[in-house]
């Protein structure tokens, strides 16, 4: 038997690794110059990233029988501020409610043993997915924080959530304005590019690029990422299976709809049971149901 070249049938894979893979999402934010820039592109000049270290992503209930919460990223730069960092590809109806009940964990062990004012550090909650979130028609960046309704201003600036919704980034590399619009794009369409495009040269996407070739991997990280590939190919499967599920539920319902208001519409015309039953292919009994 003929055997298949390693390299070469890894080529299948592609150049770059699919970004939203949870293996190549962890690889490559745990380098913590792409990462620290990423940070400072979403947070912006108010909140520059200043040192960083990785923390547990693990976070443990108080008890056995509490719920735990496990982040992709998990970090604090020297001020203490704390960041986590999601990736979610599947949809998820409640997933507001998720990052809320995440960002409860950093906020408690913020608690100091003893004497303590209650004061907290600020939180970052950075969630990137892969479904619409808002009904909003925007590029889908969305800054969430706790403001006062009245007057519309901030009325703390330690609780801090923002969500990255890739469906609604539609922008080419000639569209790309700002270093996070690269940072989107990448994140989104990396595995689909055969080589780094010209608008995204610089040390640090040089080093984001050379990280994401698939051709770097150490034998077992490749397959991790390959086990990787295939859950991320398993929820795709089953978010368009979920959706056209739904689509021909609706569908469905706006048929029954229709031919409930032809039936009554003719009915209130005269026409007959017995002829309505013949167009519709209802019985009389669904016929008489309906009038």
């Amino acid at each position: 038997m003929k055997k298949v070249n390693p390299k070469r049938k890894n080529r299948r894979l592609g150049t770059f690794m699919n970004f939203l893979t949870d293996f190549a999402f962890k690889k490559i934010f745990k380098n913590k110059k792409l990462l620290t820039d990423f940070l400072n592109e979403i947070l912006g000049e108010k909140c520059k990233m200043v040192g960083l270290d990785y923390l547990d992503i693990e976070q443990l209930g108080r008890t056995e029988e509490d719920r735990k919460a496990v982040y992709d990223i998990y970090c604090k730069n020297e001020d203490e501020k704390c960041f986590i960092i999601e990736m979610q590809v599947a949809y998820q109806k409640h997933y507001l409610d998720r990052m809320l009940f995440y960002s409860t964990f950093p906020i408690q062990d913020y608690a100091i043993k003893g004497n303590w004012n209650y004061e907290l550090k600020p939180l970052y909650c950075i969630s990137i997915v892969n479904f619409g979130i808002f009904k909003d028609k925007d590029e889908g960046l969305s800054h969430l924080e706790v403001i006062k309704r009245e007057t519309m201003r901030k009325a703390t600036g330690k609780l801090n959530y923002i969500t990255i919704e890739l469906p609604k980034f539609k922008k080419t590399p000639r569209q790309l304005e700002t270093r996070l619009d690269c940072w989107i794009y990448c994140i989104k369409h990396l595995w689909r590019l055969k080589k780094q495009p010209a608008e995204l040269h610089d040390e640090i996407f040089d080093d984001l690029f050379e990280t994401a070739r698939i051709n770097k991997l150490k034998e077992e990280d490749m397959g991790q990422y390959k086990k990787s590939i295939t859950d991320y190919k398993d929820v795709q499967i089953c978010m368009r299976d979920t959706m056209e599920l739904g689509m021909e539920k609706g569908m469905r319902k706006g048929l029954e709809k229709g031919i409930l208001k032809i039936v009554k519409n003719s009915l209130k015309e005269g026409l007959s049971i017995d002829i309505l039953s013949r167009i519709t292919e209802l019985s009389p009994e669904q016929i008489k149901q309906m009038q």
